[in-house]
Formats: structure tokens, sequence, C-alpha cells
């Protein structure tokens, strides 16, 4: 079970998604796709509540591994919680595609959905992971997200292309 504790912690944007998150604000605003590119503050709002969803879904998958512990069958017994965590993830993924960046932000926009892409495949290798009977079948996964992950270069991380978007915009959310 270290192996399922230590992938989700290994995914680096991990280190700093409460800080982040902390700093998001809620908008209200529809993130919805448009036939316009976004202003900039608009810009900034969607992308504060696709994180934020992102983070939310992250966050919960944490919460559920940190209580099901070393415990394998725990771990299994929470699949609708890690569902649940999984799917808001993908969510907020499926958030940042809905977005029509300002024309200043197209291309740091497309490396943020090809991020999104990999998230979303690292997500499903989770889900996997506590959908299957094997304990070794679960490690494997588990095991083969944190090789995908390692292996993939710092400026293709999710993370780092928030936090880039979050230092060029000025923050984040609706102010």
């Amino acid at each position: 079970m270290n192996k399922r504790i230590f992938s989700a912690i290994l995914v680096p944007f991990m280190l700093f998604v409460y800080a982040v998150c902390a700093m998001l604000f809620f908008c209200g605003c529809d993130n919805s796709a448009a036939s316009r590119p976004l202003t900039r503050d608009e810009y900034k709002a969607a992308l504060s509540v696709a994180w934020d969803e992102f983070c939310g879904g992250t966050n919960d998958y944490l919460r559920a591994c940190n209580a099901a512990g070393e415990d394998f069958d725990k771990y299994r017994a929470s699949a609708d919680q890690l569902q649940a965590a999984c799917d808001r993830t993908v969510r907020g993924l499926k958030g940042f595609a809905e977005i029509v960046p300002p024309e200043e932000f197209e291309e740091m926009h497309k490396k943020l959905l090809k991020a999104a892409e990999d998230e979303k495949r690292w997500s499903s290798y989770r889900e996997q992971s506590f959908k299957t009977d094997s304990r070794e079948e679960s490690d494997r996964i588990l095991d083969k997200l944190a090789q995908e992950i390692d292996d993939m270069p710092l400026e293709d991380l999710l993370s780092d292309i928030v936090l880039k978007l979050y230092n060029e915009l000025g923050g984040f959310g609706s102010r």
C-alpha cells in the first residue's frame, strides 16, 4: 500500500496543490466552450474554476488513500470514494479543454491541454488500481504510473504549466 500513497504523492503538483488551491477564488463564471477567445480576466477566472475542480478531486483521492493506509481490502472497499475523486479530477481536466484562451496564451494553453491528457491517462491508471482484485496487479499499475510521472520532464507536467500561467496572469480568480 506504500506504493499507492507514494505514487499519489509522487505527482509533482501535489507539492504545491494546497498552496495554489488556497489562492484560487470561486468566480461563478461559465467556462463552457465559446466561439470567441476569452479576455484575460475571463481566462483567469475560467482557469481558476477548472484548477479548483482538479485540485479538489486530487485531494479527495489522497484522503481516501490515506484512510485506507496499508490495507488493500480497505483500498478496494473505498472504490466508490476513489471513483468519485477520479471523476472530479477528470471534470477539472475537461474544464481546461472547454476554455478558449486569449491569443497571447494560445501556445501555453496547448501545452496545458497536452498535460491534461497525460493527467487523464494517469487518473485512469489510478482507477484501474482500485478496480483490480489483485494486489500485485494494483501495484504493477501504480508502478507504471509512478514510472511515467518520473520520466516526464518537469516543464511538461500540468502543475508546472499551471504555475507558469498563474504567474503570467498575476494569479487566478475573478479579482
